[in-house]
């Protein structure tokens, strides 16, 4: 009998746990459906359409010595010779980002199952996957197809903490590599792993810690030092330092977080090229966006202490954007990809908040019918605002001209405009559109060599 009422209840909660995934993987595909139709954009052609090194096992494996992000471009090589059509890189895109939603689920309730009761731990996992499945901040890493390095990263960065939550240290080693070797950005891995440690223990036990992370951040030092001595990242970065001073730098990356965070909130401000400037005086708004940074930070640290989904969702967030985000200068101060795994903290706070509410109004069945029907209001909204986002990403017309609107005195998004205006031969629309490029910056070399051979073409 015990038995068999031990059998009911294992089959009873793995049914719910394949219900709650497929409706997940049901509710990702109708809203990434129309991703698949998308074209190349942007840097796909320079790292992938344009470069042979990824068009052949050949190509690619000449590469390893001096290249970087090998798994990435492995990934490449594979579509390539599929099918070298867009659709394949998109269907790859997509079935990765299905995998992390999957793998975002089973994280937060890992994660959750330790300080709080199964049942409402699960229900905030779900949501929190839910979020990070549809919410249109992620479709720069998953509709471009470049942005593959952020999503493909994220399936190798998030199997890393599961299974180190899990006790498979051995895995969480080997997917940890496996992401450093896709996208350099997952070296931060070790700082989760200490905050996963921290949130989920009462006592801190350093020796613990240790014997548990110690891997890992052998891993962390060995993979800086590699970096270092590696040519194309010593270059990489010696051409990062020079774009702007370290001043200059946390400055215009203060501004650069605080857009970040409103990229949330604001469900129709997704851009590829967003026109965020290098800010060098200081001035009240960063002044106030500096005291807030350090006041967030702070109310973190102290959540954490208590054992608070808050300090860990403040924390997870600020960790994630560390490499992009902090004190290395990057040619593009923001882009949405960036919060692709950043985002969780937030998702995982508001769905930890939403459950809180349910389960602390559990008496008043208007107001948790209210709550419940917003989660639904949200989810379609959010889905909808992700659905139309992918149109942008049909042509590259329509991508840069959507740009073009939220980025209006930005150089390189008019001359990226009059460039797919000339391949679809609309002349007159990119001589306009090269010209405002040089209007913007009059120093602009490559919107007039674009000018001078549009006006050539025209007088064949």
């Amino acid at each position: 009998m015990a038995k068999s009422y031990i059998y009911f209840n294992f089959s009873k909660a793995f049914s719910i746990l394949t219900i709650k995934i497929l409706l997940l993987v049901v509710v990702t595909l109708i809203v990434y459906s129309n991703s698949l139709l998308g074209e190349f954009q942007f840097d796909d052609y320079n790292v992938i359409v344009y470069n042979s090194k990824v068009h052949s096992f050949k190509g690619w494996l000449s590469d390893l010595e001096t290249g970087i992000r090998p798994l990435l471009k492995f990934s490449y090589t594979i579509n390539w010779l599929i099918d070298s059509h867009p659709f394949g890189f998109h269907l790859l895109n997509l079935i990765i980002h299905l995998c992390n939603v999957v793998l975002i689920y089973l994280f937060a309730s890992k994660l959750l199952i330790c300080k709080i009761e199964i049942k409402r731990a699960n229900l905030i996992a779900f949501l929190a996957a839910l979020l990070f499945a549809i919410h249109p901040i992620q479709t720069e890493a998953i509709t471009y197809v470049s942005g593959r390095s952020t999503s493909m990263m994220a399936m190798f960065y998030i199997s890393s903490l599961l299974f180190y939550i899990q006790g498979k240290r051995i895995l969480s080693m080997i997917f940890f590599i496996l992401a450093l070797l896709t996208k350099e950005i997952a070296i931060v891995l070790p700082l989760n792993l200490l905050l996963i440690d921290i949130y989920r223990y009462n006592k801190f036990d350093t020796k613990e810690i240790l014997k548990n992370q110690y891997i890992q951040w052998l891993i962390f030092a060995l993979t800086l030092i590699a970096m270092i001595f590696h040519p194309k990242y010593s270059y990489l970065l010696k051409y990062s330092l020079s774009i702007r001073s370290f001043w200059d730098n946390i400055l215009t990356q203060l501004n650069g977080i605080f857009y970040l965070i409103t990229r949330l909130f604001v469900l129709n401000g997704m851009n590829i090229d967003p026109d965020l400037p290098v800010i060098k005086t200081l001035s009240l708004d960063i002044l106030i966006k500096g005291f807030l940074f350090c006041l967030i930070l702070t109310i973190g640290f102290y959540a954490l202490r208590k054992k608070s989904i808050l300090g860990f969702a403040v924390l997870w967030f600020f960790i994630n954007i560390i490499p992009t985000n902090s004190i290395i200068p990057r040619l593009d101060v923001a882009n949405d990809r960036q919060l692709y795994i950043a985002s969780f903290g937030f998702f995982i706070l508001f769905s930890s908040l939403l459950v809180n509410a349910l389960s602390i109004l559990k008496n008043f069945f208007f107001i948790r019918f209210a709550i419940g029907t917003s989660i639904v209001i949200l989810s379609i909204t959010l889905g909808a605002f992700t659905f139309l986002r992918n149109l942008d990403y049909k042509t590259e017309i329509s991508l840069w001209e959507d740009t073009a609107k939220k980025s209006s005195n930005k150089a390189r998004v008019f001359n990226n405009l009059g460039y797919a205006y000339y391949l679809s031969e609309r002349f007159d629309k990119a001589e306009k559109a090269y010209k405002r490029a040089i209007e913007l910056n009059p120093e602009y070399s490559l919107a007039k060599h674009n000018l001078l051979i549009l006006r050539l073409r025209k007088e064949m």
